[in-house]
C-alpha cells in the first residue's frame, strides 16, 4: 500500500471499542500500530480511524497525545452488512457530494468488486479522488474530522 502511494492510517491493533478501555489500554492499542506501521513503512501515521468509529473525549485525547488526528467518515456504505457490490456502488453514487469522506472496508470481496465502478462514476462527475490528508489539508492531532 505504502509503495502504491496509498495513505497508511493506525486503525488500533486488534479493533477494540477503544471506549470501553482503559486509558493505558487506548494508549497500548494506538502506540502499537503506530510503531508497527513506522517499522514496516519508515512512517508513523498520523490519522486514526477509530474502530466501529467508536470515539470520545478519552479516545481523542490520547490520539492527539501520539499525533494523531481522529478520522471518521460522512458515507457509510455499510458494506460489511449489505455484501452486495451493486448496492454499494449505489449508496456511494446517491450519497457522494464535495468533501466527503467514505468508509468502505477492502476485507469485503464484493466492496473491491464496486471500486471500479465508483471510481469511474465520481471521475464522470468530475470528482477527483485523494488521501485524507490531501482533502483535509493538515488534519491537526486530537481534532476529530468527519468531512471537508
Amino acid at each position: 500500500m505504502d509503495s502504491l502511494g496509498l495513505e497508511i492510517a493506525n486503525h488500533s491493533w486488534d479493533h477494540p471499542d477503544l471506549t470501553t478501555l482503559t486509558t493505558s489500554q487506548i494508549t497500548a492499542q494506538l502506540a502499537n500500530t503506530s510503531t508497527r506501521i513506522q517499522q514496516v513503512t519508515g512512517d508513523r501515521p498520523t490519522l486514526m480511524r477509530p474502530p466501529y468509529g467508536a470515539h470520545n473525549s478519552t479516545t481523542d485525547y490520547l490520539a492527539g497525545q501520539q499525533g494523531l488526528a481522529v478520522i471518521l467518515w460522512s458515507l457509510d456504505t455499510l458494506d460489511w452488512k449489505y455484501p452486495d457490490a451493486a448496492r454499494i456502488r449505489s449508496v456511494v453514487a446517491n450519497g457522494a457530494t464535495v468533501g466527503t469522506i467514505i468508509l468502505m472496508h477492502d476485507t469485503h470481496s464484493t466492496t473491491v468488486d464496486a471500486v471500479p465502478g465508483i471510481i469511474a462514476d465520481l471521475r464522470a462527475r468530475g470528482y477527483t479522488l485523494v488521501t485524507v490528508t490531501e482533502l483535509l489539508g493538515s488534519p491537526q492531532p486530537g481534532r476529530v474530522y468527519t468531512r471537508r
